[in-house]
């Protein structure tokens, strides 16, 4: 992959594509340095708004695993103000708002991909955490159910509603 990339480089160095590929080449390879470097490159070549959301979506995924959230957080944001679409970009997001401790931005985030994908099982589990942690076991529960209507065997789906009938009084 890195190679036919490095090719289509050579072909016009000015297209993002390549760009982004490398990037993720160097991630894939657990270069992050590189991988940081590239994306740079690929965002500020960036043209459109699909380039542009796609570059920052990169930026956002390289900074996550660089472990850097805050900076992390600013690209998925970017990214997603200029592709609604990018459901991958909004479960990134949400897990770092999860992580910083900001639930009600999270459910912000998954809600809006839930509008993408209704049957998202990542995006429901969520949900189902989240709203255990605002102390609101009811929609916990809408969501968990949720998500066993799709995977009956899924287990975070089942920790979750476990959680919920706690927090109802339902022990057994």
């Amino acid at each position: 992959a890195k190679r036919d990339f490095n090719s289509a480089m050579k072909i016009d160095r000015m297209s993002v594509e390549p760009w982004i590929g490398k990037s993720l080449c160097h991630l894939y390879k657990n270069e992050l340095d590189s991988a940081l470097m590239v994306a740079h490159i690929a965002h500020i070549l960036a043209q459109t708004r699909y380039e542009q959301a796609r570059a920052g979506s990169l930026l956002g995924e390289v900074l996550y695993n660089k472990e850097d959230d805050e900076e992390a957080f600013e690209y998925f944001s970017e990214s997603l103000q200029l592709d609604t679409t990018n459901n991958r970009g909004f479960k990134k997001a949400a897990r770092i708002a999860i992580d910083m401790g900001n639930y009600n931005q999270a459910e912000s985030l998954l809600l809006k991909a839930m509008e993408n994908d209704q049957r998202d099982l990542e995006v429901l589990i969520n949900l189902a955490y989240i709203y255990n942690h605002l102390n609101f076991p009811r929609q916990s529960l809408e969501y968990c159910n949720m998500a066993l209507a799709f995977d009956p065997t899924e287990p975070l789906a089942r920790s979750n509603r476990a959680l919920a009938y706690l927090k109802l009084g339902q022990v057994d």
